[in-house]
């Protein structure tokens, strides 16, 4: 056989990070964006402090550069460096919300992961539109929130943890499959978090790393106040995942 008759291989483009999927994409309990991230991250042992500083943002300040006054998109070609204005996404505190920290995740991430799903991982923007004259507050929390029934049985089943995108829109504050508040603060040091810190874990605390589990505990006047108007609270909930179904 001569070596013009063989074929070349066709070798798949790898990615420097895991190809990680991300959990129920495209459904009402979709996966967050900092979910993904610490999953991630707990895949390539190490923390979302490192991932993020060691690999996602060097690999996003390689396309893009940001400055006080705007942002700037930098492609390298065969006739030198191209700079173009991008928009600039505002910041938002929950890297779950559209914003300067999730913008920044997202791009550096799709080249990393190789991923062409990962824009469902962000709460849609248009989600604004059906909450309107319904709630008032930010479409994001600044808080993290979760379930710890949801926690619990997940672990029970050996289904993957993670936290579900629903947990970080600031309208939703019921678990609807369990319709009982969600926790604002951790069980054991009572503390409550941001969402994304450098040492945040699936299901732990970010404080005191102890496991988010059902507690009983005295109900703040908040929680009274949810339990007693559950309904209403339910029916924010069920509309906000009948949307996420249909994005």
């Amino acid at each position: 056989m001569i070596f013009e008759e063989l074929n070349p291989l066709d070798i798949a483009k790898r990615s420097r990070l895991y190809h990680l999927p991300p959990i129920a994409n495209g459904t009402s309990c979709a996966e967050g964006l900092i979910s993904y991230i610490c999953r991630l991250s707990e895949a390539h042992c190490v923390s979302p402090g490192i991932l993020l500083k060691k690999e996602i943002l060097p690999v996003f300040r390689k396309n893009y550069s940001i400055s006080f006054g705007g942002a700037y998109a930098i492609q390298v070609d065969g006739h030198g460096v191209s700079v173009s204005s991008v928009a600039k996404p505002i910041y938002r505190k929950n890297p779950n919300e559209y914003g300067l920290l999730a913008w920044q995740y997202l791009e550096g991430l799709k080249l990393l992961t190789l991923r062409a799903d990962l824009q469902e991982l962000i709460i849609p923007i248009n989600l604004s539109l059906i909450l309107e004259g319904v709630a008032e507050q930010e479409l994001g929390r600044d808080l993290r929130a979760w379930c710890p029934e949801c926690f619990q049985a997940w672990r029970t089943v050996g289904h993957p943890l993670y936290e579900p995108l629903l947990w970080s829109i600031a309208a939703i504050t019921v678990c609807p499959y369990h319709y009982k508040p969600l926790q604002l603060r951790c069980p054991h040091c009572r503390k409550s978090q941001r969402p994304l810190t450098s040492r945040t874990r699936i299901a732990r605390c970010s404080q005191c790393f102890e496991w988010l589990d059902v507690r009983a505990a005295p109900a703040s006047e908040t929680e009274i106040l949810i339990a007693m108007q559950l309904e209403q609270h339910l029916e924010i909930a069920e509309r906000v995942m009948r949307f996420m179904n249909l994005g």
